[in-house]
C-alpha cells in the first residue's frame, strides 16, 4: 500500500510539473523558439506567483490530514480560517503584479515588453482560479485520494497539450496564456465535480 501510495504521488508530481512547464518547447516547436523565449518570462512570473499556494498546502497537510482522521468538519473548519489569509495575500500579490507590471516584464528583458505586459496581466486569471481549487486539492491530499489526484494531474497535460496546440495554432503566442488558463480551470471544475459528488453520496 505503502509503494502504491508512492507510487501515485509521483506520478501526481510528474502530471503536476509537465502542466506547468510543457509550453515553452511546444511555443518553440509550433512557432519559434524566439517566442518560446518570450512566453518562457511569463513562465518563470507565473510559476513564482503561485508558489505560495504549494507552500501553504505543504505547512497545513499534517495538520489537516491529523484532523480529518478525527472529524472532518474541524479539517474544513481550519482549512476555512487559515485559507482565509491566503486568500488576503494572493489578493495582494495580484493587485501589485498588476499594478508594477512593466517594471517587472523590465526586470527581465527590454524587448516585447508590451506584449509581454499584456500576457502577464491575462495570467493572472491562472492566479484566481489556482485560489478556488488548492483548498480542494488540499482536502483530497489530507483524504489520502491519491487516485482521484492522480487522474486530475496526468489527464490534465494530455488535454493542456491537445488545446494548447489548437490555441497556438489559432492565436500566436496568447494562445499559450489561454492554454494556462484551460489547465487551471480543467483542475479547478474537475475538483469541485468530485467534491460536491463526494458531498451527494455522504
Amino acid at each position: 500500500d505503502e509503494l502504491k501510495g508512492g507510487y501515485h504521488f509521483f506520478l501526481s508530481n510528474i502530471g503536476n510539473y509537465v502542466s506547468l512547464y510543457f509550453l515553452s518547447p511546444l511555443l518553440g516547436f509550433l512557432i519559434s523558439y524566439e517566442m518560446a523565449g518570450v512566453y518562457s518570462i511569463i513562465e518563470k512570473i507565473y510559476n513564482l506567483a503561485r508558489k505560495p499556494f504549494s507552500i501553504y498546502q505543504t505547512f497545513m497537510l499534517p495538520k489537516i490530514s491529523q484532523q480529518i482522521q478525527i472529524d472532518k468538519e474541524i479539517a474544513k473548519k481550519t482549512i476555512k480560517n487559515t485559507y482565509f489569509f491566503v486568500i488576503l495575500f494572493m489578493f495582494i500579490e495580484v493587485v501589485l503584479i498588476y499594478w508594477f507590471r512593466e517594471e517587472i516584464i523590465e526586470y527581465f528583458t527590454l524587448t516585447n515588453v508590451s506584449l509581454l505586459k499584456n500576457l502577464l496581466i491575462f495570467s493572472l486569471i491562472g492566479i484566481v482560479l489556482v485560489i478556488v481549487n488548492c483548498p480542494i486539492f488540499l482536502y483530497f491530499m489530507a483524504l489520502d485520494r491519491k487516485q482521484v489526484l492522480m487522474r486530475i494531474s496526468l489527464t490534465a497535460p494530455v488535454f493542456g497539450i491537445i488545446f494548447g496546440v489548437a490555441f497556438i495554432y489559432t492565436f500566436g503566442i496568447t494562445g499559450s496564456i489561454f492554454t494556462v488558463i484551460f489547465i487551471e480551470l480543467y483542475y479547478t471544475v474537475s475538483l469541485l465535480l468530485i467534491y460536491k459528488k463526494d458531498k451527494l453520496t455522504k
